[in-house]
């Protein structure tokens, strides 16, 4: 956390590295590699050599003074209870850096309390891997560093065998520091819990029905218990979509398929 002179907390998230893709973002599709292009990271004897094709313009080391507006949408539109501003993505020391910032506005009827910082890349791909490595943020609880893809549009929408219309689709690869209430053992969970979901909405019979963790937990849940906090180091935090499995790692490690 950082504060200015008078006190204001700003919570910041570091990214940086190989960072291969966010919120729409795609890298990786599986193709020839050439030699001096990176690879996904991968630890343990089960891992087999890939060949992937490495998408440089989907990508983004953040090694120069200012974020790169051709590469990432930093003011995307706000909704629900928050408030993105692009003053709120700073690029420096090689990363990029997301900060929630404490200032009440108002949206509409609405009385808020903090804006806070995106970045998404638009160009949008379905299957690939996506990597990128992230630092999560010193308030806890009450931020939620995230790395998502989702769809966009009717023109995403996927018919199934049967008959059912995917009218919407988002890939949770990582979300940092949640806190959610564990109802086993009546508390929150602790900075350790990390989550790696999936959330979609189906359309049955022209109504439209979330499927989410807490009510489809068998297919839409996933977490990792990490021995480390989150929030000293970074860590590599990754997907891979094809249209068989979405397989979730952490620093190379499958956690959750």
């Amino acid at each position: 956390m950082e504060t200015n002179s008078d006190h204001t907390p700003k919570c910041v998230v570091n990214l940086a590295g190989l960072f291969w893709g966010i919120i729409l973002g795609a890298l990786f599709p599986l193709a020839m590699v050439a030699a001096a292009d990176p690879v996904p990271l991968r630890t343990g004897p089960d891992r087999e050599p890939v060949a992937w094709n490495f998408v440089a313009g989907q990508s983004d080391e953040f090694e120069g003074i200012e974020v790169d507006r051709a590469k990432w949408n930093i003011d995307t539109k706000d909704f629900g209870p928050w408030s993105w501003e692009p003053q709120n993505v700073i690029q420096k020391n090689g990363a990029m850096h997301l900060r929630m910032l404490q200032k009440e506005h108002q949206r509409g009827k609405q009385v808020l309390y903090y804006t806070s910082g995106m970045a998404r890349n638009d160009k949008t791909i379905t299957y690939g891997y996506f990597e990128a490595r992230i630092k999560g943020c010193s308030r806890y609880p009450g931020a939620c560093p995230s790395f998502w893809l989702y769809s966009i549009g009717p023109q995403n929408r996927y018919m199934a065998q049967d008959g059912e219309t995917v009218a919407y689709s988002e890939i949770d690869v990582v979300e940092l520091q949640q806190c959610e209430f564990d109802f086993k053992t009546k508390q929150h969970f602790p900075v350790t819990r990390i989550d790696c979901n999936l959330h979609t909405t189906l359309l049955k019979e022209g109504q439209r029905q979330w499927v989410r963790p807490y009510n489809r937990p068998e297919l839409c849940s996933n977490h990792f218990d990490s021995p480390w906090d989150p929030r000293e180091d970074y860590h590599v935090y990754a997907v891979e979509n094809s249209p068989d499995w979405i397989v979730w790692y952490i620093d190379g490690k499958e956690v959750a398929r």
